[in-house]
């Protein structure tokens, strides 16, 4: 099973950014080792503060070829 984070180390880098309602946020990233071919999983948790929502999730399947 491939995980991007496996053996890596990451630095925290906090940031505040406010959206207004309906507006929305793209984040690009380029794999430098792509993976096998299959069908692969993003998953994202956005664990900001706020008292007016919860931890927020996201996934999404794909395909590589």
């Amino acid at each position: 099973r491939y995980r991007y984070s496996k053996g890596k180390m990451f630095t925290q880098a906090f940031q505040t950014m406010t959206l207004k309602p309906k507006e929305s946020y793209d984040f690009t990233d380029v794999w430098k080792e792509v993976p096998e071919p299959g069908t692969y999983e993003v998953n994202v948790t956005f664990l900001g503060r706020s008292e007016q929502f919860a931890t927020l999730r996201a996934g999404k399947s794909f395909e590589v070829k």
